[in-house]
């Protein structure tokens, strides 16, 4: 006996010497959870020197936020990993806590040693980005809101112009000694048509605004939601003289989905396409392809493609949000979302909305069939 704890106390001394330089903090604990051993950094890391840790239960130092037996399925033997607060002197630390069992069968003894990792930086990178990616999507979502009244602007201002154009000219007509009926009727007419479109563009905004504000599922028309959000972004097309060539099929695809989500997600993928347009140095036309197709019986596939364009930065931290929030949208429906961009066929967009939204398990299905195809 007196052999065995000799060759245990010479292992045991280089094996301190380790532990004592390691960066983590390392705890040894019995199997009553009660602490043994703590290295250098897990005392520095609590602001208590040795004699206060040995002797006292590891959970009096660690809190978690996962289930309240977190600390009895570790004395069970549970090689867990989990984030927890390591609670010291002064203040609790974010720490990443793994636990690992130790046997020593020569002496029936059982020992669990614990790691925590500093992850006090991570978490404040973690809360950074994620207050940088809040500013770049409210930037995002007011930017789509000025579009949107640039837009509406374009499409209430010019009819209103020719409006008064027409009211002025049909004034004139009245006020001449012989006014010519078939003129005043004709400009009544025009006046008419102008009037209709003013009625259509606050239709269209007073739908949009309803839709806003609904969440609901509903069977929808893809090539309608796409003619939408090519009216909503018809002004821009024209500016930046960007053609758009359309192959739809003859019957229309419906799928289960949030109408303005789908607008939303067709709305940016075009918008990224004239930016990119707009982007690379172009000298022949400007163009944006898109096709639907249905795929298999299974899916809705909607392809957005530009042959000219290229990203010259494609980890732009905009365009990185923009294609998540996409990406986010489509899965949520359970559908797929993949996008290329190559210098030599330009950008590609490849949407495919599941026709079977209700069937969970199929949809299952139908996306591990597609990543054996890719």
């Amino acid at each position: 006996m007196k052999r065995m704890d000799k060759r245990a106390d010479e292992d045991y001394n280089p094996t301190v010497a380790i532990l004592e330089h390691l960066h983590d903090a390392i705890f040894i604990l019995n199997a009553a959870g009660i602490i043994e051993y703590a290295n250098k950094s897990a005392m520095e890391l609590l602001g208590l020197n040795s004699y206060k840790l040995v002797g006292t239960s590891l959970r009096n130092y660690l809190v978690s936020d996962t289930t309240d037996s977190w600390f009895d399925e570790v004395l069970a033997g549970s090689n867990m990993e989990i984030e927890a607060r390591l609670r010291g002197h002064e203040y609790a630390i974010p720490v990443l806590v793994s636990f690992g069992v130790i046997e020593d069968p020569a002496r029936d003894m059982r020992f669990i040693l614990v790691s925590a990792r500093d992850i006090g930086w991570r978490k404040e990178m973690e809360r950074m980005l994620n207050q940088q990616q809040i500013m770049t999507l409210s930037k995002s979502r007011y930017k789509e809101m000025g579009e949107l009244a640039i837009n509406l602007v374009h499409n209430l201002g010019q009819p209103l112009t020719s409006l008064q154009l027409k009211l002025d000219l049909a004034k004139k007509e009245c006020q001449k000694e012989m006014p010519r009926l078939e003129k005043i009727d004709n400009h009544l007419h025009k006046m008419t048509g102008l009037l209709q479109n003013i009625h259509k563009t606050v239709e269209n905004a007073r739908q949009f605004a309803r839709q806003s504000e609904d969440e609901s599922l509903k069977a929808l028309n893809v090539e309608s939601a796409l003619k939408k959000a090519l009216e909503q972004l018809a002004y821009e097309f024209t500016e930046k003289n960007i053609a758009i060539i359309k192959k739809t099929p003859g019957k229309p695809t419906h799928i289960l989905a949030n109408p303005l989500s789908i607008q939303q997600v067709l709305v940016t993928l075009l918008r990224k396409l004239i930016q990119a347009n707009l982007e690379t140095q172009i000298q022949e036309e400007r163009s944006i392809e898109i096709e639907l197709a249905s795929e298999n019986g299974k899916w809705t596939a909607v392809s957005i493609k530009s042959p000219s364009a290229y990203w010259q930065s494609p980890d732009d931290i905009m365009l990185t949000m923009d294609l998540k929030v996409v990406q986010l949208i489509v899965e949520t429906i359970g559908g797929d979302f993949r996008w290329y961009n190559n210098k030599s066929n330009g950008i590609l967009f490849q949407i495919r909305f599941p026709l079977n939204s209700g069937n969970e398990r199929e949809q299952l299905q139908n996306l591990i069939a597609l990543l054996h195809q890719s």
